[in-house]
């Protein structure tokens, strides 16, 4: 669940790169989110290898998840809540650069935690690799029965987002009882 869960919104993003690219004509976001995610996601891996030890793990998965979930929910609102394509573009940049910190110490975490286990490794990367084949072929099921892209786009990230927010208390559980 873990590995799914924290693939999860960077696959969101992906897969639904075309609902980006037509709300924001003006702009590149096939480029810019990918750049607003990896760099901030790159410093902060830097960063966590100086500092990962001093965050408590019940932050560094529950709320790293709870703040994915909003991101989430977020990327597909504020296009079509904010009607001035400036705001709504540069909020989401915000907003995808947020998720770059926060991917990075939750990707951080899980594989320090599965680490030490073969099997929770295997898990872990099952998971992941999961994560992008059902994503995919939600988002191709979704494309293929709803029309009208906005509801789309919004069903297909609030499912993710749901899916987040299981993954949060997974993690609360999880890091309670670990």
């Amino acid at each position: 669940m873990f590995g799914v869960g924290f693939m999860l919104p960077w696959n969101t993003i992906m897969a639904a790169m075309d609902y980006f690219t037509a709300k924001f004509p003006d702009y590149k976001p096939s480029f810019s989110l990918l750049v607003a995610v990896s760099v901030p996601g790159f410093l902060t891996q830097l960063l966590v290898y100086f500092f990962l030890q001093y965050l408590p793990l019940q932050f560094k998965m529950t709320v790293t998840f709870l703040i994915n979930s909003i991101v989430t929910v977020l990327l597909v609102l504020i296009p079509l809540v904010v009607k001035d394509q400036t705001t709504a573009y540069w909020i989401t940049i915000c907003l995808a650069v947020l998720f770059g910190f926060s991917y990075s110490i939750l990707q951080v975490t899980l594989y320090g935690v599965a680490g030490p286990c073969a099997v929770l490794m295997n898990n872990l990367m099952l998971g992941v690799g999961l994560s992008g084949l059902i994503i995919n072929a939600i988002r191709m099921i979704f494309l293929a029965s709803i029309k009208n892209l906005d509801l789309e786009a919004q069903l297909f990230f609030y499912g993710s987002a749901l899916f987040l927010f299981f993954c949060t208390y997974l993690s609360f559980t999880f890091v309670r009882k670990y």
